[in-house]
């Protein structure tokens, strides 16, 4: 048996959250221990003022010649900067080289401890269709399958042909919703395989596919489970998974609702089986297709996985502390757990689901998180950051628990209502995390991982707070243009610009709401009071800022607490969790929705084109999109080439 190893300085190979999840535990286990274990966060410079590294130790400085996410790839400056730091051990996150076993192999020759499986188990589990075949060896359930790499677009409609239709086309490497397609018919499929394949070739650097049968009405079940190198393996719990769009996961819980113990111990001791066939060592993730009482093993996620904070929160093991523990040579035969609690956890990213979930990065305006009694917030971020357009949108974990499923849930609706939460020129999913968790079959618990993909196709724009949003919008704009342009009107004494206006002259403010355009007339009728004519009505409102986005709105009686931001193109509103976006943008301009990468451009000055016409590709935020004509008309001027 192996001697304890001692780890003195851990280097971080990840960034934002992860980065701080692992800071965090680093921190307490140190506290406990009275020892002197250090961390240290490898970063680049577009996050030199992200907290993460002032938390950390220590920081070091990645060079990035070949961009930001490259140099969390490149094995030769991470090992450099790992072994200038002096760190004896690397902890990767759920990201970049987490599943990478050429590293671990780089590190193993450097005597470097690497917290997770070995090399050979990783290439064993993150080969989807290795692990297959390693599963079906086990006598573990899987869905029917080409039971091999497909070798062609021939190859790949036979196999799906046998199958029968609907199947699903995979990447057998990487993770993340990427190289997945579904195909309902059988003409669809050889463009579903060029365009996996090619989507794989780009994220993973591996373009071999595999085709299985669709399970309908599946759900996303997890299996946490952890390993250390006596020959331990423990099943530390069940988590739901199944609220995905586009395959990736936007609502997490644990324990999966609505499903009997019996089976939830059938995939716990599947789970199980799988990691004892690799000799696995360290914590991972095994994933099921549940379509109760049948279900089918999906792959394991050799790493700790994003929404690994709920089963924290219901066994009440710290798992990045569980990693290290593993790493030094202990035993967790016996580990302590518990199972008292619910727990629910959304994530909140830079996306914007008006617009097809374009990625919206940007300065973080405001960020003001709701902290209470059950409510924990994992994020990497703080007002006055930037969420850069190179990495993935997620901005913060909202994690809460509570004695029944419905406390839960409950509390973290309200939770992500208390969130202030403004991206300049950006946007958040919040409110639509709201809108899912109040909606009944959520709150009924139980839905499948294609749930999510048909709600949103009947979402409609929800115009409760159409009205006061308009208003709002309206003077807020007025407050700019008149910032601008210096005006002191009569009334309003606080203004010390030479130029006076009486309060009578109003401006007229032309915004667009839905697809619909409206112009309001606003006049400033004393301190905060106005006076805004629309569409035949007038409405007297007062409008008093409170802060850095914040507002309070009187209308009718009524007040609305209103975050806000408003940009070159418009204004965007949040009123009583409600998000509302009023364009003031030329019809004819077309602009990137965010930061973003310009892959094709379909378009050249004099073409004619048809409104919703496909004029070239962005990609940001590991997203690839499309932007489009917003009218129909001639192309005047391009101003962006490839590459940009």
């Amino acid at each position: 048996m192996s001697a304890r190893r001692v780890i003195r300085r851990l280097a971080i190979v990840n960034r934002g959250e992860a980065a701080m999840r692992c800071i965090r535990a680093v921190k307490a286990l140190r506290t406990e221990e009275q020892g002197e274990l250090e961390v240290a966060a490898l970063y680049t410079a577009i996050d030199r003022d992200a907290p993460f590294v002032r938390h950390a130790d220590l920081a070091i400085l990645l060079p990035a010649p070949n961009g930001e996410v490259a140099a969390y790839l490149d094995y030769e400056n991470l090992i450099r900067c790992v072994r200038e730091a002096g760190c004896d051990a690397v902890w990767p996150g759920w990201g970049f080289v987490a599943e990478h076993p050429a590293f671990v192999e780089r590190l193993a020759a450097e005597g470097i401890c690497f917290l997770g499986p070995s090399a050979a188990a990783m290439r064993a589990l993150g080969d989807k269709i290795g692990s297959k075949i390693l599963a079906e060896k086990a006598g573990v359930r899987v869905t029917q399958w080409s039971g091999g790499e497909l070798e062609d677009e021939a190859h790949a409609a036979r196999a799906a042909a046998k199958l029968d239709f609907p199947v699903v086309v995979k990447a057998s490497a990487g993770g993340g919703g990427r190289g997945i397609r579904v195909v309902d018919q059988a003409d669809a499929l050889a463009d579903a395989f060029r365009s996996a394949r090619q989507e794989a070739e780009g994220a993973f650097g591996d373009g071999r596919l595999f085709v299985e049968k669709k399970v309908e009405g599946g759900r996303h079940v997890e299996v946490q489970v952890a390993a250390d190198r006596h020959g331990c393996v423990l099943a530390l719990g069940c988590r739901d998974c199944s609220v995905q769009r586009r395959h990736q996961k936007v609502l997490e819980e644990a324990p999966p609702p609505g499903l009997s113990e019996a089976l939830l111990g059938e995939l716990r001791g599947a789970a199980v089986r799988i990691a004892e066939c690799v000799a696995y060592e360290g914590v991972g993730t095994v994933e099921f297709l549940v379509r109760d009482p049948d279900w089918f093993f999906l792959e394991m996620n050799p790493r700790l996985q994003v929404e690994h904070g709920i089963t924290e929160e219901v066994s009440g093991v710290d798992l990045v502390q569980l990693q290290i523990r593993i790493a030094r040579g202990e035993s967790i035969a016996d580990l302590s757990q518990r199972q008292l609690c619910c727990a629910l956890e959304a994530r909140v990213c830079a996306e914007d689901p008006d617009r097809g979930f374009l990625p919206a990065p940007g300065r973080i305006a405001r960020f003001d998180p709701a902290l209470g009694p059950c409510i924990r917030i994992d994020t990497g971020v703080a007002t006055g950051s930037q969420v850069p357009a190179a990495f993935d949108s997620l901005i913060a974990k909202v994690i809460t628990r509570g004695a029944t499923r419905e406390e839960a849930r409950a509390r973290l609706a309200a939770a992500l209502a208390d969130f202030d939460l403004v991206i300049e020129g950006g946007a958040t999913n919040k409110g639509w995390l709201i809108e899912i968790l109040d909606h009944p079959d959520v709150r009924a618990g139980g839905v499948d991982t294609g749930w999510l993909d048909r709600f949103s196709a009947a979402r409609a724009p929800d115009e409760g707070m159409a009205a006061p949003a308009l208003v709002a919008a309206a003077i807020l704009s007025y407050q700019r243009a008149r910032a601008a342009a210096r005006l002191n009107f009569y009334s309003d004494t606080t203004n010390i610009s030479r130029e006076r206006v009486p309060p009578s002259q109003g401006q007229a403010i032309d915004l667009s709401y839905s697809g619909e355009p409206y112009r309001l007339q606003v006049y400033a009728i004393g301190s905060w009071r106005y006076r805004v004519h629309l569409e035949g009505q007038v409405v007297a409102a007062t409008l008093r800022e409170e802060g850095a986005h914040t507002a309070r709105l009187q209308l009718d009686g009524h007040t609305f607490r209103i975050l806000y931001d408003i940009s070159d193109s418009g204004v965007r509103l949040e009123v009583e969790s409600h998000v509302h976006v009023f364009s003031s943008q030329s019809a004819g301009q077309v602009r990137a929705s965010a930061p973003a990468m310009v892959v094709a451009i379909h378009a050249s000055p004099g073409d004619r084109v048809e409104a919703g016409q496909p004029l070239g590709l962005l990609e940001a935020m590991k997203m690839e999109v499309a932007f489009e004509a917003p009218v129909s008309g001639r192309v005047t001027e391009v101003r962006a080439r490839n590459g940009e």
